[in-house]
């Protein structure tokens, strides 16, 4: 089979992993709401990032509160406190401005605005760590993807190993279909696990453009990845 051939064949199944998901009312509902919920207002105030935050860890799984001791019998729990704690580190970072400029920068996740999107995740990531005592970058990248879904993709372990065996996949003559872009031949292991995914869906998107197929977006690519997996 030769490489365009391959390549359709993969754009075919991203096709097929978007009609399970637009056939399931609950997820297109939830996420419907996220994206409203963080895009129709900003990250400068703890009474908008706080229901944020419950929303995203709530709907999305990441169980944030998941590690923190549990209180003794008859205590009170003072683990949501630490969604608090979160929401005032978020608004500290002033992440408005920094996505203001990311958007000015470019149209979309590419190489130009790359090394911006990682800082940003990296610093949300590190007020995660200070508020529950883990880092998540599941919650992270969900939080940003819904402030902006043109810029971050979402993280998700899973996501990332499909994404791995991609950038690994030959076609019939023995060469990389997606690798081999940006100077990656495949993902950098010293690398952070979020950028491998960033670096991973950017080769992938400009495989299927170079190959004249559908271009897909950083949403479409998430809901293939997972399916993937």
């Amino acid at each position: 089979m030769s490489a365009q051939a391959e390549l359709a064949r993969i754009d075919g199944d991203i096709q097929a992993a978007l009609a399970g998901f637009w056939s399931n009312e609950g997820w297109v509902t939830t996420d419907e709401v996220l994206e409203h919920l963080c895009t129709a207002y900003g990250n400068s105030g703890i009474q908008t990032v706080l229901p944020k935050i419950v929303a995203l860890d709530r709907l999305y799984g990441a169980n944030l509160l998941r590690y923190l001791p549990r209180p003794a019998p008859g205590d009170e729990d003072w683990r949501p406190g630490r969604y608090l704690v979160l929401a005032r580190g978020i608004v500290g970072l002033r992440i408005d401005r920094r996505l203001e400029k990311i958007a000015d920068k470019s149209r979309g996740l590419d190489l130009a605005c790359l090394p911006e999107v990682i800082a940003l995740h990296l610093d949300v990531a590190q007020v995660v760590y200070r508020a529950v005592g883990r880092a998540s970058d599941t919650f992270t990248s969900n939080y940003l993807h819904f402030c902006r879904p043109a810029y971050f993709p979402i993280f998700d372990p899973n996501a990332l190993r499909a994404a791995g065996a991609l950038m690994a996949r030959k076609g019939a003559d023995g060469r990389l279909l997606i690798s081999g872009r940006f100077g990656y031949d495949y993902l950098p292991p010293d690398a952070p696990q979020y950028e491998r995914l960033c670096i991973a869906v950017l080769a992938l998107q400009s495989a299927l453009d170079d190959a004249e197929l559908s271009h897909r977006t950083l949403r479409e690519l998430d809901k293939y990845l997972i399916t993937y997996a």
